[in-house]
């Protein structure tokens, strides 16, 4: 249990899937249905739509609405399905199949505007390390290009490394 602005907040698993993730990772949908296209737009309407695991069928009801937090922003979501016990799909951190019973599953959201989240949810999509077999200019270029691909041309350049080993061998491609 975490406090959060003063009011507790209870830490849940969940999993955030693109569009075809359900074709690659077929899950069993109890009740409710799966996600639309248009669910993977909800920045900026208020409301997540999410499959719940099985085991929150007995707290809840398709239609059911709840508030918690995603990233840094309170957001209400909004029940549109159940799992059937036991569906499962491969957790790359656990390496292995994991059970949605006990997980919330979420649209990852579709980014089409420069804001605050936007840039966060960038940022988890963008993270690790992108090498070019032909060099550090051209790997930087195609960093460069996905922020401009992205609306975040403002960003071009500009990049903070925490780790100071990182930050020494990185420094001199970013110049």
């Amino acid at each position: 249990v975490y406090e959060i602005e003063g009011e507790p907040a209870v830490a849940t698993e969940a999993v955030q899937v693109t569009e075809n993730f359900f074709d690659l990772f077929p899950v069993q949908i109890k009740e409710g249905r799966r996600f639309t296209d248009e669910d993977y737009d909800f920045l900026g309407k208020g409301t997540i739509p999410v499959i719940m695991g099985a085991a929150y069928k007995e707290s809840f009801s398709l239609g059911d609405r709840f508030e918690g937090y995603y990233i840094c922003d309170r957001y209400t979501f909004e029940i549109i399905g159940f799992t059937e016990s036991g569906s499962a799909f491969y957790s790359k951190g656990d390496r292995r199949p994991v059970s949605y019973d006990r997980y919330i599953v979420m649209p990852f959201a579709s980014i089409s505007e420069d804001s605050e989240i936007g840039r966060i949810i960038l940022l988890q999509q963008f993270c690790g390390l992108i090498t070019d077999e032909n060099g550090k200019d051209d790997a930087l270029k195609q960093v460069n290009e996905y922020l401009a691909d992205s609306g975040l041309g403002d960003w071009i350049g500009q990049f903070y490394i925490m780790d100071a080993n990182l930050r020494t061998l990185i420094e001199p491609f970013l110049k």
